[in-house]
This record gives C-alpha cells, sequence and structure tokens, in this order.
C-alpha cells in the first residue's frame, strides 16, 4: 500500500491505477486503518484512497481559524485528495466520516459520482424533529468526560461501537488496538462536528445516496432507517443483520457486495 502525505493529511493508496477511484471516510476518534480487513476485496477492482480526517489518526491538525466545520474539514481534505483523486470518485463514510462525505458530495458535485454512508446519521444528536439520535445529555456529557479523561472516553466509545455485535470480542480488540496506537490532534474539536445538523446539506445532494445500517447498533439506532425514507424517499437504505456500529467488519462480504451494487449505479462501469 501506497503512503502519501498531502498538505498535512496522511493518505493510503491500494489498487490498479486504471481502477475507478473510491475514498474511505473514518469516524470520529478512529484511523482510515479501521477499513483495513475490507481493503483487499474492495481494491481488486477500485482504486482505494484512505485518507485520515484532519485532525485524526496521523494527519495533522484541521485548519480552523474561526472554529471547525464539517465545510471547512472537507475542503482541507479535498485539497489534499485532489493529487490522489486523478478522476471521479465514489466515497464511503462511516459515522463521522459519513457527514464529511456529505459535505464533499455536496460541495464537490462534478468530483463526486455517490456516497455510501454507514451507521452515519445527518443529525447525530437528538432534536425536537429528529428523535432517533444520541439524547442531548448523553453527548454533553460524553463531551465534559472527553476534556477529563480522553482515554476512559475512547475506551467507552469503543464498547458502544461493538455492543450488541456477536463478533464483539474480536472488534473491540482490533479497536482497541487502533486507539492505543493513535494520538489525534483534535479529539474535542472533531467531536463537536457530531453536534451539526447535516440534514439540509443532504437534502441536496443530486448524487445517488446509500444507507448502510447495523441492526444491533446503539449509537446510530435501526429506527433510523424509518426517519431516513421519509426524510429522503430516493435515497437507498440496506441493513447488515447481527451487526453493531461496524457493519463493514462484522459482515464484510455483504458490505462489499453491497458496494459493488452501488457503484454500477453510480457509473462505475469497470467494477461490473
Amino acid at each position: 500500500m501506497k503512503v502519501v502525505v498531502e498538505d498535512g493529511v496522511h493518505i493510503r493508496v491500494a489498487g490498479d491505477v486504471q481502477h475507478p477511484l473510491l475514498v474511505l471516510l473514518h469516524g470520529w476518534g478512529m484511523t482510515g486503518e479501521i477499513f483495513d480487513p475490507i481493503v483487499s476485496q474492495l481494491s481488486e477492482r477500485f482504486r482505494v484512497v484512505i485518507p485520515d480526517l484532519p485532525g485524526l489518526g496521523q494527519s495533522e491538525p484541521a485548519l480552523a481559524s474561526n472554529g471547525l466545520t464539517l465545510a471547512g474539514l472537507s475542503r482541507q481534505l479535498f485539497e489534499a485528495l485532489t493529487p490522489v483523486l486523478t478522476d471521479k470518485a465514489m466515497i464511503v463514510g462511516w459515522s463521522l466520516g459519513g457527514n464529511v462525505a456529505v459535505q464533499l458530495a455536496a460541495d464537490y458535485p462534478e468530483n463526486i459520482t455517490g456516497a455510501i454512508l454507514v451507521a452515519s446519521n445527518p443529525c447525530f444528536v437528538e432534536r425536537p424533529d429528529w428523535p432517533t439520535a444520541m439524547p442531548e445529555s448523553t453527548y454533553q456529557s460524553f463531551s465534559g468526560a472527553l476534556q477529563e479523561n480522553p482515554d476512559k472516553v475512547l475506551q467507552r466509545f469503543a464498547l458502544l461501537q461493538v455492543k450488541g455485535d456477536p463478533n464483539a470480542r474480536v472488534l473491540l480488540t482490533r479497536i482497541k488496538k487502533l486507539l492505543s496506537e493513535a494520538a489525534p490532534a483534535q479529539l474535542s474539536e472533531t467531536l463537536r462536528l457530531l453536534a451539526c445538523d447535516n440534514r439540509p446539506v443532504l437534502h441536496q445532494l443530486q448524487q445517488p445516496i446509500l444507507h448502510v445500517l447495523g441492526t444491533e447498533d446503539t449509537l446510530v439506532p435501526i429506527a433510523l432507517r424509518e426517519a431516513l425514507a421519509e426524510s429522503y424517499p430516493h435515497h437507498q437504505i440496506r441493513t447488515v443483520d447481527q451487526s453493531a456500529h461496524l457493519p463493514f467488519l462484522s459482515n464484510p462480504d455483504q458490505f462489499v457486495q453491497y458496494v459493488w451494487q452501488f457503484a454500477a449505479q453510480c457509473q462505475c462501469k469497470s467494477v461490473l
């Protein structure tokens, strides 16, 4: 796997240069290495590009002179990816990475053919008109605890990601290993991005959108399926049974099949 650093963003690339481009965006507190178990399969048909989001993983801090925003982070990420993205790309965004993917698709529609949003909520924190989300009190408690003991919060977050998954023990071992090796620069700043209401941006998108949800996810509840279907009737929704917050690791073969099928709709014809 090739590794490059562009404008402080750590990027790994795998797969043939002739294949269509696929960008994988990880979630809060994690690194792009979370996708490693499926990279081999995906790179059979894609040129896979895996950045660490600015401020997380091995990337340098996000630029935020007036406060970090999804729009600002996506702009910095896109500029860093530009030398690598030699053609249009499809994006897979997991958790917080899903909202970054939405912002990228909205801001650069000529470059993004479609997005797969995995265990991602356009509004992660509960609102009066959006109850299928994390309670505000839970988010505030999580944010406050992060200031006092970030390591403890990350361990708690790891447990929440695998809760209810039959493979919880194996997945937890992997997540804890990644967390122990990472030293993210902006945990608190990027956590605040989870409080953003990204629903209006998601409504702007003209590209095909696929939501993939885990049926046992405690962070992004399966009840979100109905809310998404009502608010975004043109989007596709798939589920992975017996999966918590990491459906691409709980059932990688099923997830990769979803990617193949969706890619065909995004005019990635060479994956057929």
